[in-house]
């Protein structure tokens, strides 16, 4: 399902908590799958941006594997869920379009974008958002907008599977970037 901008009403879905029931073992798995692959190929992160970070769920097991984390969704309410959760994390509420505004000059090791390309107006802008707050993006997507994520610096890993579920993961790396 594809929101394409209209965030008022992904932070209504937020009146509820855990909208998209991530605290069920198939999301639990992906969170376990993305951290090994993050752990893998990156090591731990000094800092980290999770962008779509909703109330935190995911969070939880980033914060595993990186000093420094940092939060941001379209949903105040989810943010605020997201604070109680972790207090040790910094999390701001705002669209990833704007980053550049949100986070002046900021940089991180690492950004992930799982499950959030749909909800954008724009997808690829919003990559290219994420690109210049960071030189590593790791990605996750059903197949609908698995497209975008192909061409120069983008590289295919081995999906991530829960029961019948499969999620097509993508890392991009900035130009004359070596991983560790």
């Amino acid at each position: 399902m594809q929101f394409s901008g209209r965030y008022g009403r992904l932070d209504t879905l937020y009146r509820m908590r855990d909208p998209w029931q991530l605290d069920g073992s198939l999301e639990q798995r992906r969170f376990m799958v993305t951290n090994r692959i993050i752990k893998a190929r990156y090591g731990r992160a000094n800092r980290l941006l999770e962008l779509g970070c909703g109330e935190g769920m995911q969070s939880l097991h980033l914060r595993e594997i990186c000093h420094e984390l940092t939060g941001l969704d379209v949903s105040p309410r989810a943010i605020a869920r997201a604070r109680e959760r972790l207090p040790g994390a910094r999390f701001l509420a705002g669209p990833g379009e704007q980053l550049a505004l949100l986070l002046p000059g900021e940089r991180f090791d690492l950004v992930i974008a799982c499950e959030v390309l749909y909800y954008a107006a724009d997808p690829a802008l919003l990559l290219s958002q994420l690109q210049s707050a960071s030189d590593q993006l790791l990605v996750t997507v059903f197949a609908p907008l698995a497209g975008l994520l192909d061409g120069p610096g983008w590289e295919a890993l081995e999906p991530i599977t829960a029961g019948k579920l499969l999620w097509h993961c993508r890392v991009w790396r900035a130009p004359g970037v070596t991983l560790r």
